[in-house]
Formats: C-alpha cells, sequence, structure tokens
C-alpha cells in the first residue's frame, strides 16, 4: 500500500498474507556440492549420478515467499548477477524450495567458453 505522509513525502506498507504458523524457515549454512572429476567411470555405477560440466558456478538456489536468492559455493548472494531469474520465484509457485544448481551464462549463439560464469561473479 502506499500513501501520502506530507507534500511529496510518501510510504510504502507491505500488505504480506500472515505467515503459516507451521511453517518451517528453509534451513541455513549448506553449500552446494561440488562435482569430483575422475578420469574413468566407477565399475559398479549403481550407487553413483553423473553430471556433464557446464562451466557455471554450483550455488543453492532458495525460493521462499516468491522470492528467490541464489548463494555460490563461498556463501555470498550472487542473485543479482543473474535478474533473468527473479521471476522464477513466482513461477514456480511453491511456498519454499532449495536446490543445488549449477548457473550458466550463454546467449548470443557463443559458445560457452571454461568459467565465464565464474569470472563474471567474482566467487
Amino acid at each position: 500500500m502506499l500513501f501520502q505522509t506530507n507534500g511529496n513525502q510518501w510510504m510504502i506498507h507491505r500488505m504480506d498474507p500472515p505467515e503459516d504458523p507451521g511453517r518451517e524457515p528453509l534451513p541455513t549454512g549448506w553449500r552446494p556440492m561440488l562435482a569430483t572429476p575422475a578420469t574413468e567411470i566407477p565399475r559398479d555405477e549403481a550407487p553413483w549420478s553423473f553430471e556433464v560440466k557446464w562451466d557455471g558456478i554450483r550455488a543453492l538456489a532458495a525460493v521462499s515467499g516468491g522470492r528467490i536468492r541464489l548463494e555460490a559455493r563461498s556463501g555470498r548472494d550472487v542473485t543479482h548477477r543473474y535478474p533473468e531469474l527473479r521471476e522464477l520465484g513466482r513461477e514456480l509457485q511453491v511456498a519454499q524450495f532449495q536446490a543445488a544448481a549449477e548457473a550458466l551464462r550463454a546467449g548470443g549463439g557463443r559458445q560457452l567458453k571454461v568459467g565465464p560464469a565464474e569470472r563474471a561473479v567474482k566467487v
């Protein structure tokens, strides 16, 4: 709610709905899991997961109240470096969500180069 207080002075009052009394806050202090490079695939693949090395930054993505926050493995908030993800918090339509992710920069038809996201974000 926006209302005028005096002349050209204005005040904004947030009108968020009351929080769910049974809701627990998202855990803090987590760090994203890092990939472990290997020269060969393990013989017993069952207990392993494999992923492509995308050369982005490993981060925790947390959504709460429709807002997203990206935290680099250093613990720094890097959300402002990825403005294109701002709407994702609302689009997921969940009260809370947390996951490890890899944030990438791509576009313009160019091939990703090794480490461009890490250099841009200075993790």
